[in-house]
């Protein structure tokens, strides 16, 4: 309300003639559009929550006779585990990828003697892709490395920046609410 409301009001009262203050419609406006923000930011908390990446974990045990390796990926929706001979792996590589952003990412893919297990593992910076990579091929070349175990689980930072969003957007949107619906008493 800007003070010409606020003058027009007091004279009037003063005349005895008071009307109803309506909410300039600007207001009704904003109003609306960070109410839609904030179901968005909620929108957007709840899909992060149950859309969370994958866990992976690739665990090789070596035997006096066999090389067994299970590969697991999880996430909210489904558990896959899949098991693979230790003879069966060739190496591991790193395979650049550029994302929308123009920021390279790189997944470490297993090759195998029936083809290749792509995208097994992510990373943003290629030094980490390379210490997986070498620790993959350390195990599969030297015959003295009796396990290798290499989990990978981004889930955490996504689950906890999406709740943050979430309860975010419902605060927001309930003391939105909340301000607007105070007004609207206020002017009755």
């Amino acid at each position: 309300m800007d003070n010409q409301d606020i003058n027009n009001y007091s004279n009037q009262s003063k005349k005895g003639k008071a009307t109803k203050l309506s909410i300039p419609y600007s207001v009704i406006i904003l109003n609306l559009l960070f109410s839609i923000c904030c179901f968005f930011l909620m929108l957007a908390g709840l899909i992060g929550v149950s859309i969370t990446t994958k866990a992976t974990c690739l665990l090789c045990e070596r035997t006096p006779t066999q090389v067994i390796c299970q590969l697991n990926n999880e996430n909210w929706w489904e558990s896959t585990t899949k098991k693979y001979s230790g003879e069966e792996f060739q190496n591991a590589k790193i395979e650049r990828v550029m994302a929308l952003e123009g920021v390279d990412g790189y997944y470490v893919s297993l090759l195998t003697n029936s083809g290749k297990v792509p995208d097994v593992f992510y990373y943003s910076l290629k030094s980490d892709a390379q210490k997986t990579r070498d620790q993959i091929n350390n195990f599969i070349n030297n015959s003295q490395t009796k396990s290798l175990t290499i989990t990978q689980d981004k889930s955490k930072p996504i689950i906890f920046i999406s709740i943050f969003c979430f309860l975010f957007g419902a605060l927001s949107l309930s003391l939105t609410i909340y301000s607007y619906s105070s007004k609207l008493r206020n002017l009755s």
